[in-house]
């Protein structure tokens, strides 16, 4: 199986997922707004790619290692957008009570 169709394959398997959890439907209210994490799609992907049929050895593990890779950019960016939150209360100051 060529290169093109396995990023195919795994491309399918996460709008799969998105669609599936419906992740890809949450509407942002605003910039300000915190990103949904997308962890528990990429685990959801990662516990799936046993089963998915006509993966030779050498591409399954190449697409167990991006799945990886994406948990670890997944997990940086909850770090990030958990930093930004707490910044952003930082900048406001505290909230006043008449």
């Amino acid at each position: 199986m060529s290169a093109n169709a396995m990023r195919l394959i795994l491309l399918w398997i996460l709008l799969s997922l998105l669609l599936a959890t419906g992740a890809g439907a949450q509407p942002q209210a605003s910039a300000a707004a915190p990103r949904p994490s997308n962890a528990a799609v990429v685990a959801a992907a990662l516990k799936a790619l046993p089963s998915q049929h006509g993966l030779n050895e050498g591409e399954r593990k190449q697409a167990e290692d991006l799945l990886h890779q994406a948990q670890e950019d997944e997990s940086q960016a909850d770090q990030v957008t958990q930093q930004t939150q707490s910044l952003r209360a930082l900048a406001d100051g505290p909230t006043r009570t008449r």
